[in-house]
């Protein structure tokens, strides 16, 4: 057995919750639920991976079908990870290929071009997407360097979509596989939206929503249905609770205030909670309009961040403390504008 198959093993047991390992190992799919019984999943992590290593040595797995795990682990924990949308351009593009075709141009682009090791590549289809698994193992004299979870990269695309999701990687590697990517589509570049986030579901809806692509569910609804470890709970907003009591006869002043931002805040969003983003990032790069006055640009950073910052939004707006109109940037993060990272700058007479 490979030192790559026991250093992803244990890399998983490792990176699961306890009372996750044995879900997991199940979804994979290459050991029924009598093979990974109780026994197997009680005492500490270390022996959990002993136990597996066993059963694994047995059924001589090799390290393709030990990629399947790590492919599988990702798809029920990709919060884990921070992604980040790209889009392709060009005019001949070709997006209904059948996804082992586009596993195997992927791979067979990422091959030619890593020169320092062999390039591992997996498929699978999840909530609706197809995801891929490519791991780019190094070897430095005769020896394969040691497993790092880092050097793989997940990609989430739809069919007939443009858009593919990447996990954060190291820079080589991720250039390495937009190129694989752009050759195997015929496009001609694979361009950062500038949409980024932990939550996977999210940045999915708001692309495919956001082109009008039919789809009989949206990712975020489907992989609440196939995955174990998500929670399902409702997505409406849930409207205050008031307690009247003996409070009739007394006249709110700010009634009709109040009902006109309601009103406009349910034209903006919808009557559910938004998508989940952590953060906005505002770069702005404006001329100084203080005194004296001068030409001077002034560049600065800001960042917003939070559980979810698009509902936190909405809840200041409708606290009244973010006045009317809302900037556009904020209003269309989940439909047009597609982007949580913006740059503002003086506009060019």
């Amino acid at each position: 057995m490979s030192s790559m198959i026991e250093e992803i093993i244990q890399s998983i047991i490792a990176r699961c919750r306890a009372s996750t390992i044995k879900e997991t190992f199940l979804r994979w799919g290459r050991f029924n639920s009598s093979q990974l019984n109780n026994q197997i999943f009680s005492g500490p992590k270390k022996q959990i991976y002993t136990k597996i290593l066993k059963l694994v040595q047995e059924s001589n797995l090799n390290e393709e079908i030990i990629g399947d795990l790590e492919l599988v682990y990702m798809q029920l924990h990709s919060r884990k990870k921070q992604w980040k949308v790209y889009k392709l351009s060009g005019n001949n593009l070709h997006l209904n290929s059948d996804p082992r075709t586009l596993r195997a141009k992927v791979l067979r682009n990422l091959q030619l071009d890593w020169r320092d090791g062999q390039v591992f590549g997996n498929m699978g289809l999840f909530a609706g997407g197809v995801w891929l698994r490519m791991h780019m193992s190094s070897i430095k004299g005769s020896r394969r360097t040691s497993y790092n979870h880092n050097s793989s990269v997940f990609v989430v695309t739809f069919p007939g979509s443009p858009y593919f999701i990447l996990s954060k990687a190291g820079v080589k590697h991720v250039q390495l596989v937009t190129k694989a990517i752009t050759t195997a589509t015929n496009a001609e570049g694979l361009v950062d939206i500038q949409l980024s986030g932990h939550h996977l579901a999210s940045l999915a809806d708001i692309v495919l929503k956001g082109n009008g692509q039919i789809q009989s569910t949206v990712y975020r609804e489907q992989e609440e249905e196939e995955n174990p470890f998500v929670d399902k709970g409702s997505r409406k907003r849930k409207a205050p609770e008031e307690d009247t009591g003996d409070l009739n006869d007394i006249n709110d002043e700010d009634s009709e205030e109040k009902e006109f931002r309601k009103s406009k805040l349910v034209k903006l969003f919808g009557t559910e909670s938004q998508p989940v983003l952590e953060k906005l990032d505002y770069k702005l790069n404006v001329k100084f309009h203080g005194k004296p006055v001068m030409d001077t640009m002034c560049k600065s950073s800001v960042e917003v961040k939070g559980q979810s910052v698009l509902d936190g939004i909405y809840e200041l707006a409708k606290c009244g403390v973010l006045k009317f109109p809302l900037p556009a940037h904020l209003t269309t993060v989940a439909s047009s504008a597609q982007r949580n990272s913006f740059t503002i700058q003086a506009r060019n007479k």
